[in-house]
């Protein structure tokens, strides 16, 4: 941040909170006088989630709600009174009335949908993983300090309170010199089968869903919940899981990304 710049009370807050954990207490920030509009792109588990805590939450105002199913998108729509509605996630950045975006889409479209947020002056949350990929993540850095813009992801397990305290116990010295740290995640999840391509869903709006990714035919089993288990789409269970894991690993051990 160039401290040179003069900012306004609201443009502070607006851009502290997002970073702040208060922001996932329920707490009201102290001080606010107004709200801070949120739009959520994604309306899966996740988003659907996000809509809930953020409707809730004081000082936080959701005024837009996007996702390419209708469907997923009216059922969540009914919980937010007042809320605009669209399928193009770049129609909702192209909104003048929004503070921050919530992006809770799949992988493959975390850093896209962060990069143009931030181009569009938005702040943004983007759930984990933060991207795709190791060199997307970076093109989304250079996005925020460009911009001047607040990203932060869901690595909220520093925030714990446990987790404190076991990096703490670890700082005392009094397990001695530690080399080594591993991380796991026991998952024991049922298959998802086969099944065969079909055709796209005449309400959705498939090449957007896709963005950039390949392009290919539609099968059921690559869409909803399941995306997380394709390469195209998804980051399997090291990025669904393993990134809020190894951060832990990572932090006790006091190290930066491996070389």
């Amino acid at each position: 941040m160039n401290t040179k710049t003069a900012y306004s009370r609201r443009h502070l807050l607006k851009r502290g909170v997002l970073a702040s954990t208060a922001l996932w207490s329920g707490r009201r920030i102290l001080g606010a006088n107004d709200d801070i509009r949120v739009a959520i792109i994604g309306l899966g588990g996740k988003g659907s989630s996000h809509v809930k805590q953020f409707s809730n939450l004081p000082g936080v105002r959701l005024v837009a709600l996007c996702d390419v199913d209708p469907q997923r998108l009216a059922k969540q729509v009914k919980r937010v009174d007042g809320a605009h509605s669209q399928t193009d996630p770049r129609r909702i950045l192209d909104r003048q009335d929004i503070d921050a975006v919530v992006i809770a889409t799949p992988d493959h479209w975390h850093a896209p949908a962060c990069i143009w947020a931030c181009e569009a002056g938005k702040d943004v949350y983007v759930e984990t993983p933060a991207s795709h990929n190791l060199a997307e993540g970076e093109r989304m850095v250079q996005a925020g300090r460009l911009w001047n813009r607040v990203i932060q992801t869901g690595m909220h397990q520093r925030s714990g309170a446990h987790f404190q305290s076991a990096i703490e116990f670890l700082r005392s010295g009094k397990l001695g010199p530690v080399n080594t740290a591993k991380a796991w995640i026991v998952h024991r999840r049922k298959s998802i089968g086969f099944k065969a391509n079909a055709p796209i869903p005449k309400e959705v709006d498939y090449d957007m869903w896709l963005g950039p990714a390949r392009k290919q035919p539609f099968n059921p089993n690559r869409f909803h919940a399941n995306w997380h288990w394709f390469w195209d789409y998804g980051t399997g269970e090291i990025g669904n899981w393993g990134v809020h894991l190894l951060d832990i690993a990572r932090w006790g051990l006091d190290v930066e990304l491996p070389q």
